[in-house]
């Protein structure tokens, strides 16, 4: 059996793709990114490299498909939100229900919120709904990873402030990439279909949380800058854990209360299914950060005088 996974390339398909290796089961994957370096590297130790984009012609259609019983779908919005949900439908409409045994769209906790890359999710959800074909939804939140590049300034002694978008301190539900992809790689294993499961850390924390979180791991004061982006394509490439975009492009500004209300309100559904049923252990919000605290050390060691 092939697993197909549509995306592969990026932070999420790393950590899924990362987890599938481990399960032993041959990987397939769609990018448009032959060259780079990860991909090169999945290729060197057996991965199954397709090189295209969505929608393929039939030919190039049907080997993407050979074998495959199973497909993970990352959709990305870094051509647009418009293109993300065009491929993405596209790629579900050519799908027969017959031709898999599981499908695994890879959502957002937020995809009925105002939020541009979760309005796209939600419409992809539709999309999956009316198709009949056998699929379940992963819904993470939050990644943490998204405080990377502010993580690795304050761990160089660059900065000792971790700038956030959110208006007021809500406590948020937040992911971990490697915990999201052990739950992915084992729901679309799993033969149990039908099921929105959301992959978040044990416990919720604010901005505020977080930055005397990791005060403590420092033992130094990490202050918080409120900074909202304008243009509200990088606020979307934000939330889904690439700060680099950002560079010299935030404005102070309040966005408006409509645009951010229903994410501050979200709570978690009593039909979506808890990410233990698939994987044995969740992290809390603490560990995620500790964890990239060790390792951000190990790049930027103390100097002494």
């Amino acid at each position: 059996m092939t697993v197909l996974v549509i995306g592969g390339r990026g932070r999420s398909g790393r950590a899924l793709v990362s987890a599938l290796l481990k399960e032993k089961v041959r990987v397939r994957i769609l990018t448009r990114f032959p060259n780079d370096p990860f991909v090169i590297y999945l290729a060197s130790i057996g991965v199954d490299v397709i090189c295209g984009e969505l929608p393929l012609g039939d030919v190039a259609f049907k080997s993407l498909m050979q074998d495959v019983r199973r497909v993970y779908l990352i959709s990305s919005h870094g051509q647009g939100v418009s293109e993300e949900i065009k491929m993405s439908n596209g790629f579900i409409s050519s799908l027969r229900p017959e031709m898999i045994d599981h499908l695994v769209f890879q959502s957002v906790l937020f995809s009925k919120t105002n939020l541009p890359h979760c309005q796209s999710k939600g419409e992809i959800e539709e999309c999956l709904q009316a198709s009949g074909l056998p699929f379940s939804i992963l819904s993470p939140g939050i990644f943490a990873d998204a405080l990377f590049p502010d993580l690795e300034s304050i761990i160089g002694q660059r900065t000792d402030f971790l700038t956030y978008p959110v208006p007021g301190n809500p406590k948020l539900p937040w992911t971990d990439l490697r915990h999201m992809g052990q739950v992915g790689a084992s729901l679309l294993l799993s033969d149990s279909v039908g099921a929105t499961v959301e992959a978040r850390c044990a416990d919720y924390a604010s901005f505020e949380d977080v930055s005397g979180m990791l005060s403590g791991m420092l033992g130094r004061k990490i202050g918080l800058q409120r900074k909202v982006v304008l243009n509200r394509d990088l606020l979307a490439q934000m939330f889904m854990g690439d700060l680099s975009c950002t560079s010299g492009r935030f404005v102070e500004k309040n966005l408006d209360a409509e645009y951010y209300q229903p994410m501050l309100e979200w709570k978690p559904s009593p039909e979506t299914v808890p990410a233990e049923r698939y994987v044995p252990e969740t992290p809390s919000v603490s560990r995620v950060l500790q964890l990239a605290v060790e390792n951000f050390r190990s790049q930027y060691p103390v100097q002494r005088s």
